[in-house]
């Protein structure tokens, strides 16, 4: 059942995510380009200081990428399940019903882990090159939030589009979004250390929010 389930989910995410890995590979290389030309045309030391001291931040147009990533792949996976009801054949496969849900995000969830833990080996490796390894733990520290509000979105997605009644979609929308914010709270490099453990959590509790819209549309909430 399970490669039947993963087949059906690839079919619906599988182009986008390829997709949107493209991007976040291209948008690291133009960060790492840019950072070689900075490098050549200036003194590297000033340079470095920028960061240290000045709190410049080289990777900053990397921002928003996980957060779009796991936005886009969410609606991808969930809208199709949502048109005409389809999700009810999903419902009425002879498996539990809960099960087929965890296991629709858990593909979804995944695919978007690779593409996270891909990502984040690219720019951690390549910021190697130029800087020292406390520069680049630093730049560790403050992407490691943006990837987790990428899984974050990816779950409140699912969460917001299997919920059937649009009011309560509308005030889980207005939630969601006011969540997400804790992540882009400051844009100083390394602040969020003290903040990760807790951002994570938050993030591994949100993976099961879909299951309270699945239980809803079951009880046949309209």
């Amino acid at each position: 059942m399970l490669p039947s389930i993963f087949y059906k989910e690839w079919i619906k995410i599988g182009k986008i995510s390829l997709l949107l890995t493209a991007v976040g590979l291209l948008i690291i290389a133009g960060i790492h380009l840019t950072v070689r030309h900075d490098l050549l045309m200036k003194d590297a030391e000033i340079y470095w200081a920028d960061i240290v001291y000045q709190k410049y931040v080289y990777f900053s147009i990397f921002k928003f990428l996980p957060l779009i990533t796991g936005l886009l792949i969410g609606l991808a996976q969930f809208i199709p399940e949502t048109v005409d009801k389809r999700i009810k054949l999903s419902l009425h496969l002879p498996i539990n019903e809960e099960e087929i849900v965890l296991k629709m995000a858990g593909i979804g969830t995944g695919i978007l882990l690779l593409i996270f833990s891909l990502l984040f080996a690219v720019m951690y490796g390549w910021s190697l090159v130029y800087f020292p390894a406390e520069i680049v733990k630093k730049t560790a520290v403050s992407i490691l939030p943006w990837f987790f509000s990428g899984l974050a979105a990816y779950f409140l997605a699912s969460f917001v589009i299997l919920e059937p009644i649009w009011k309560y979609r509308i005030l889980y929308m207005i939630t969601g979004v006011a969540f997400l914010t804790l992540f882009y709270k400051s844009n100083v490099s390394g602040s969020y250390q003290p903040a990760i453990l807790p951002l994570l959590i938050c993030t591994l509790m949100l993976s099961m929010s879909s299951l309270f819209s699945i239980y809803r549309f079951r009880k046949g909430e309209m």
